[in-house]
Formats: C-alpha cells, structure tokens, sequence
C-alpha cells in the first residue's frame, strides 16, 4: 500500500464539504441541475499533490472524438457548458483507468479499491459520506501497518 497517497487522500477528504462529495460519480457537473461534485478519486484527481503524482480526470467528447485533462474544478465547469451532453469522465493513473487507476494509485488490489471508492460496496443507508470513504482508508493502513515486518 503506498502509505503517503493514503494519507494524503484521508487528509484532503476532510476538507471536502459534505454538499460537494457524491460517491456516485467521478465528478459531476452543474450542467447536470446542481453544483459540481465529486467522489473521492475525482477530489484527489483535482488536487495539485495528486496530480503531480500522475493522477488525472479526462473528458471524452464523444461528437468530436478528443480527449481533455481537467486540472481544476473552474475549468471543468467552463468544458461542460457546452459539451456536457457528449462526455464520460474517468480517472487516470500510469495507463489505468476507472478502479485500476485508483487501485495502482494506492498500491491495492481493484477489488480494494472498489471497497473504498464505489458506491456499491457501503451499506444502503443514505448517502457515503467523506468521514465514510476516510474510515476505510485507515482501515486498510491499520491492515496494511499489521502485515509488515518489524
């Protein structure tokens, strides 16, 4: 596990306000009726440390075929404006894509990486919340922590 992402992702998580956090998409525009949200891996994608690191969320317009790194949520707002209609956003790390990204990232297995990061895997008991995402993270460095060597 790369311990110093981890910790980094659990710091960032909590400055994310509970309105702008939806573990449902990668990120999500205004276009779509409300304000910009993100899941975690969209929250980190965004954030200058991880993106240094190699992490990035790409827009794919479908009408015209191309490809577009989004660094920052202003400029995410400004390309859906006119091309929300026409895109998929997903997470890229090292060549990996979706849950692989996130996985390699973190140094996981996908498997681990759609426990934290999808909706899918919490209990249905209303929206995941950041403190939600931020439990399972330590988690998996308390696991992680208890494997290694002395």
């Amino acid at each position: 596990m790369h311990v110093e992402r981890a910790t980094r992702m659990i710091e960032l998580l909590k400055d994310v306000p509970l309105e702008a956090f939806d573990l449902r998409d990668w990120i999500s525009s205004p276009a779509a009726g409300c304000g910009t949200t993100c899941c975690a891996i969209g929250w980190a994608a965004l954030d200058p440390w991880f993106q240094d690191q190699g992490l990035s969320i790409t827009v794919e317009n479908f009408k015209i075929f191309r490809l577009y790194t989004i660094k920052t949520l202003k400029a995410f707002d400004r390309w859906t404006k006119t091309n929300y209609c026409y895109s998929a956003k997903t997470p890229r790390f090292e060549g990996e894509i979706h849950f692989r990204a996130a996985a390699k990232l973190l140094d996981i297995t996908e498997k681990q990486a759609e426990w934290l990061f999808s909706v899918d895997f919490y209990e249905d008991r209303g929206p995941v919340k950041p403190v939600d995402v931020i439990k399972r993270i330590e988690q998996l460095l308390a696991e992680y922590a208890a494997i290694q060597p002395s």
